[in-house]
């Protein structure tokens, strides 16, 4: 009698639902891929397998659609969209419902309601202009990812879902004797033309190019070509076969090492996994692939059978997990694959496959259901009422405003009531502040709140109190103070710059001063070559500070402030690392003093402020305040050095800005009953605005009576 591992290793003729083990193997190896790299970070080419996806589903779809086509001489288009939603619907819905009830038990509000967002998006199958949209990076290791970020393949897959029969019921149409041979020429076209766009799009806008249905058709075609050519692939000798299936394997796993999140992906690296997964479903097109036992066993075709709901499962298993233990740990890298495994057991087991065995939807259905049929019917009624009514009474509850509870300590504001007598120097008076916060137990009842937070209301914030990102264009609206002014100052800078033109406004409020604001989003001040937060170029930010500088020698500024990010040097264009990387951002930072040398009376370069914790993300229920303290990165030390070192060599001065948030490296995500940062790195409206007493006071030393110093 065979061994267990004997019999769990044996080849399978027909698994699943697509009829060939080869195919359920390559739907066990894409999950399993995607899931280990989710999940452990490696290997690093893991996320292929949605590109291994993407070929099978343009085989299977266009194979289902042509012999129907071949067989009925019609296509149904009833029926092929029952089918889509019986095999797809109910298990997507129910990891929506339950991610959304999980985010509004873990998340603080504002979170959770974003997330409701991303089901509506994903409920529609249109995740990936979604997330495309507000800027996603796929490969982030570090700011917010929404648990529900991997439906957009599923959106690109309905897409096509949706394009695809149409297309060929046209083409067919018009082209009724030689319908497979102008189906083979328009799939063709399609697929070389949106490769060649998506080569194009890749190396200028790598998220759209990531996210977008256009740039991921080819992938879709390889696989719809295939099945076109299914006739011709039959006709295969058998001698080739196993080394086209083994070298088609080969390509797969070597792929998942050597293909990176770096430029080129999807086009042209996506090609590797692409043409790689061609080649197994070619070699296997008319025969079992018996020698291939790495995807025809029965394990493989048992993971293949519930890829699907693996693969809805485990990415917010893997979000919602990390919030509870510590991502790398032991205990996190064993539940949550485990976790994800288990869940898609029994989704698969309980819901996705007895409704996809089902009549549901079916004409005669209801037929079915007064005949005593009971396992999807009932079972699809159930699971989605109560998933709607819990579903909806949590996102009730998300969308009601949280209150924090009420701080330990009575805080002072920031800045003394005007009849105050009190001698305190501000910097001094903050410190005490920071001290307070950083002891509280409790928070206090936050302004702005938590909801209204996030990277999106910070943007928000500065062009409805200012300005945000300025350009030649619009530089004459982006001033501020009296037109008449003694003196003039400048803010020349990236988006840090931006949030710190509150403290800005409010140090020179009272002290003759015009101020001009010039900042540009993701452009450093500094004059070093860097890529957008989307991986694309930024060819525009040369010509931008080329600009900027003009201006500054154009107006001879009183008063020139410069503050840049410290994270910009982690997207150098050259990529360099190290003491490469801090030798091309000191060369940046002293072309940029350099060129502005003289043009002042007075240069202040302005440190970034410190990152603390993400209010959106650590605020959650029963959470602690300690738990949103941040720690100040080695990165923020080391641009600190390198702009002081180069601001004492020039003469100018720079102005230290730890104490305003830290405590030693020890950084509070709010300071009295104001948060400092909207995600973590750019500070509030809020919270600048405050910093004013503080900047004034580095600028122009202690206050005096009532208005100070002028300059």
């Amino acid at each position: 009698m065979p061994s267990l591992l004997e019999r769990a290793t044996a080849p399978l003729r027909r698994s699943g639902t697509s009829g060939r083990a080869d195919i359920q193997g390559l739907r066990a190896l894409a999950v399993l891929a995607v899931l280990a790299d989710h999940a452990w970070g490696r290997p690093v080419g893991g996320f292929v397998g949605v590109d291994v996806f993407f070929v099978l589903s343009g085989f299977l779809i266009t194979g289902l659609l042509v012999a129907e086509r071949d067989r009925k001489g019609r296509i149904s288009y009833l029926a092929f969209y029952r089918r889509r939603v019986r095999r797809l619907l109910p298990a997507a819905c129910l990891v929506l419902a339950a991610t959304i009830v999980a985010s509004a038990l873990v998340y603080p509000a504002g979170r959770a309601r974003t997330i409701t967002a991303d089901a509506v998006w994903a409920f529609f199958f249109a995740s990936n202009w979604h997330f495309a949209a507000v800027g996603t990076d796929y490969f982030a290791t570090d700011g917010v990812t929404s648990p529900l970020q991997h439906f957009w393949s599923l959106a690109v897959e309905e897409q096509f879902y949706l394009v695809w029969p149409t297309l060929i019921v046209l083409t067919v149409a018009a082209f009724r004797r030689e319908r497979r041979v102008a189906l083979i020429a328009l799939t063709s076209v399609i697929t070389l033309g949106s490769f060649a766009y998506s080569l194009h799009h890749t190396s200028t806008s790598p998220t759209w190019a990531y996210f977008s249905t256009f740039d991921r058709a080819w992938e879709l075609g390889v696989g719809a070509l295939l099945a076109l050519l299914t006739p011709q692939l039959k006709q295969i000798p058998m001698s080739v076969r196993p080394v086209l299936g083994w070298a088609g394997l080969i390509g797969i796993l070597a792929s998942l090492v050597v293909v990176s999140d770096g430029p080129g992906f999807p086009a042209p690296w996506a090609a590797l996994p692409v043409l790689s997964t061609a080649a197994v479903l070619a070699a296997g097109t008319g025969s079992d692939q018996p020698w291939l036992v790495p995807l025809t066993n029965r394990v493989a075709g048992y993971v293949g059978d519930i890829s699907y709901s693996l693969y809805l499962w485990h990415f917010p298993v893997i979000i919602l997990l990390a919030e509870k233990l510590d991502p790398g740990s032991i205990a996190y890298d064993v539940l949550a694959p485990l976790i994800a495994l288990v869940f898609a057991m029994l989704g698969y087991h309980l819901l996705e496959d007895p409704i996809r065995r089902s009549t549901w939807l079916e004409p005669r259905w209801k037929q079915a259901l007064r005949d005593g049929w009971l396992d999807a019917g009932s079972l699809t009624s159930r699971w989605l009422a109560i998933g709607t009514v819990v579903a909806a009474a949590i996102v009730t509850i998300a969308l009601q405003p949280r209150g924090s509870a009420p701080g330990e300590d009575l805080l002072q504001p920031m800045v003394p009531a005007a009849n105050s007598r009190s001698e305190t120097p501000q910097a001094d008076y903050l410190a005490r502040r920071i001290d307070q916060s950083l002891g509280l137990k409790r928070f206090p009842s936050l302004s702005p709140s938590v909801d209204q937070l996030g990277i999106a209301n910070f943007y928000a914030a500065m062009v409805r109190q200012g300005c945000a990102s300025v350009t030649p264009d619009d530089a004459a609206r982006c001033r501020f103070g009296p037109a008449d002014a003694r003196r003039t100052a400048v803010v020349f800078g990236d988006s840090y710059a931006m949030a710190y033109m509150p403290a800005v406004r409010a140090a020179l409020d009272g002290r003759g001063y015009r101020i001009h604001q010039l900042t540009l989003q993701d452009c450093p001040a500094w004059a070093y070559d860097r890529t957008k937060s989307d991986g694309s170029l930024y060819p525009e930010c040369t010509a931008y500070r080329k600009w900027a500088i003009g201006t500054i020698r154009d107006l001879r500024p009183d008063l020139l402030i410069l503050a840049t990010s410290d994270k910009d040097a982690a997207t150098l264009v050259s990529g360099a690392t190290g003491a490469a990387q801090a030798a091309e951002v000191e060369a940046g930072v002293k072309a940029t003093l350099d060129a502005v040398q003289g043009l002042a009376k007075r240069t202040v370069v302005l440190a970034p402020p410190p990152g603390t914790g993400n209010l959106t993300t650590c605020a959650g229920p029963g959470a602690a305040p300690s738990e949103c303290v941040g720690q100040i990165s080695s990165y923020w030390f080391a641009t600190r050095d390198i702009e002081q070192r180069q601001a004492t060599q020039h003469g100018d001065d720079y102005l230290d800005t730890q104490a305003w948030f830290c405590r030693g490296s020890s950084c509070p995500a709010f300071v009295g009953d104001t948060p400092v940062a909207y995600e973590g790195n750019h500070i509030t409206y809020r919270y600048s605005t405050e910093l004013g007493p503080v900047l004034a006071e580095a600028l122009f030393g202690k206050a005096k009576g009532g208005g100070g110093q002028a300059g």
